[in-house]
């Protein structure tokens, strides 16, 4: 018998129903989550491991990215409406926003080192640079790891869903 939801916003996994508070969860959980969790791991993985600060972003995004998959597979498993209710389009709302912000520093002080400090690789040399990264690439970054997490967990399921019906082969 396979294992009933934690939690059930619906009445079965595959209803078209889109509960809106489980929408508006997964909207706080994918960005704000990742944001939380990602730093937690990212700060505990540099100070353990001596990490220079030269060298915080191959630690940052692979972290986050992680941490991002990691809860959005763990949701769909908990919520299994997540699918359908937007946790595949999780990602349009941060990408959207840290893409108008990009856009709007670009068309007023164009590509300069600062941009690609503040947004895109943190440059400790050059001072109050990073915020960008932190609460605009870095919760897109995550949120977009969220929906594949989402996705791949529904395809694991489906999978081994059709692999239990399957008869065993002829001998």
């Amino acid at each position: 018998m396979p294992a009933q939801p934690y939690f059930s916003f619906g009445s079965s996994c595959d209803t078209a129903s889109s509960p809106v508070a489980l929408f508006l969860l997964q909207q706080i959980i994918a960005p704000v989550g990742g944001l939380v969790l990602g730093g937690f791991f990212s700060s505990t993985i540099i100070s353990t491991f001596h990490v220079q600060l030269d060298w915080a972003n191959w630690v940052w995004y692979p972290t986050f990215c992680m941490v991002g998959f990691l809860i959005g597979n763990r949701t769909q498993t908990f919520f299994p409406l997540a699918r359908t209710t937007g946790g595949r389009w999780v990602w349009i709302a941060p990408v959207a926003t840290a893409a108008m912000v990009f856009v709007s520093v670009i068309v007023s002080d164009g590509i300069t080192d600062r941009f690609i400090s503040n947004f895109i690789v943190w440059n400790p040399q050059i001072p109050d640079s990073g915020l960008g990264i932190l609460f605009f690439t870095l919760p897109a970054v995550s949120s977009c790891s969220y929906s594949i997490g989402v996705v791949t967990q529904r395809r694991i399921r489906e999978c081994w869903k059709d692999r239990r019906h399957t008869p065993p082969p002829l001998k």
